[in-house]
C-alpha cells in the first residue's frame, strides 16, 4: 500500500544514502547525464527527512556503509511509500543482503552492477557515451 505522500508527483527521482564520496560522485555524475534529479545523503536521519520531503521515485541504499543501518533505512522508506527500493553492497555479504530484504527491500544489486543497473532501472540510457561506456565497464 503505498503512502498518502505517493498520491502526488514525486518531486525526486533518486534519493541515495551512500557515505562514500568517490561512489556518490559516480552516481550523481551517471543520473544527471540521463536528466535525472539525485539527493545523496550519508546518514540514516537526512535520509528519512529527505523521503519525507522529496518523495523519491527510487532510492538507493548503500550496505556496504557499516555505520548505516540499512534494514531501517528500508523500513523508513517502505512506511513512506516509497515506489522503488534498490539496496546494493559487497557481493559476499549475504547477512546484510538477507536482511535490506527481508526488511522490505525491492531488489539488490552488487556494487559491481549498480551503475549499468541504474540505467535500466529508471528506463533510459545515458547520453554522453563516456558514461555510457563506463557504466558498461563496471559490469565487467
Amino acid at each position: 500500500m503505498k503512502g498518502d505522500a505517493y498520491d502526488i508527483k514525486p518531486l525526486l527521482d533518486i534519493l541515495a544514502l551512500e557515505p562514500d564520496l568517490f561512489f556518490s560522485s559516480r552516481l550523481r555524475s551517471l543520473s544527471e547525464s540521463m536528466g535525472r534529479s539525485i539527493q545523496i545523503v550519508d546518514s540514516l536521519a537526512r535520509f528519512e527527512a529527505e523521503v519525507v520531503a522529496h518523495r523519491p521515485s527510487l532510492v538507493l541504499i548503500d550496505l556496504g556503509a557499516s555505520r548505516i543501518d540499512a534494514p531501517a533505512a528500508v523500513r523508513s522508506a517502505k512506511k513512506q511509500g516509497v515506489p522503488l527500493i534498490v539496496v546494493f553492497g559487497p557481493h559476499k555479504d549475504l547477512a546484510a543482503r538477507a536482511a535490506a530484504l527481508a526488511a522490505g527491500a525491492d531488489r539488490w544489486l552488487t556494487n559491481q552492477n549498480l551503475l549499468t543497473s541504474l540505467t535500466s532501472l529508471l528506463g533510459t540510457s545515458p547520453a554522453d557515451p563516456h558514461l555510457r561506456n563506463r557504466a558498461a565497464h563496471d559490469l565487467k
